[in-house]
């Protein structure tokens, strides 16, 4: 597929454009789509392995670190520093609108989210008992001890008489 430039092709914005012809990506097709990530994906594992950026395929900067080098861990930096920022002025307008903090709904009073939001925290909450539930009664090492005699608190003595 093509596109025709609608400007004069001496003073093309298109670098490619010869005789008013311009190619237009093609979009992949869906199992395309995920071949692609699936290779990016193993190429991004098969980097850290050998102990080079995920993203460039550079050295690490230290053994330690984790999975970029130092050029691209101040560029995650510094987008995450935007985004927050950004996500930080978008919460603050909404507070200060009476909206929730996620949606442009209105909140719920002396709440900070909407129903639906407010909703779902619950939810998670819930879940988030029963799991620790489950995974305190088998296994973990502090079961063991009886916890009323571990932080019992000492009885003081009476010093004033």
């Amino acid at each position: 597929m093509s596109k025709i430039c609608d400007m004069d092709c001496f003073n093309c914005k298109y670098e490619d454009c010869i005789n008013d012809y311009v190619p237009v990506p093609h979009k992949l097709s869906k199992e395309q789509q995920e071949k692609h990530n699936k290779r990016g994906r193993d190429l991004y594992h098969q980097r850290i392995e050998n102990g080079y950026c995920g993203r460039c395929g550079k050295p690490l900067y230290l053994p330690h670190s984790h999975c970029y080098c130092y050029e691209c861990y101040i560029k995650m930096q510094r987008k995450y520093a935007l985004s927050r920022e950004k996500n930080a002025a978008l919460k603050e307008y909404r507070r200060a609108n009476g909206l929730c903090e996620f949606c442009d709904e209105p909140h719920l009073p002396n709440k900070k989210c909407c129903q639906r939001h407010y909703d779902a925290k619950i939810n998670n909450l819930v879940k988030a008992n029963l799991k620790n539930k489950e995974n305190t009664t088998h296994g973990h090492y502090w079961s063991k001890y009886d916890h009323a005699v571990t932080f019992k608190k000492k009885e003081r003595e009476n010093l004033c008489g």
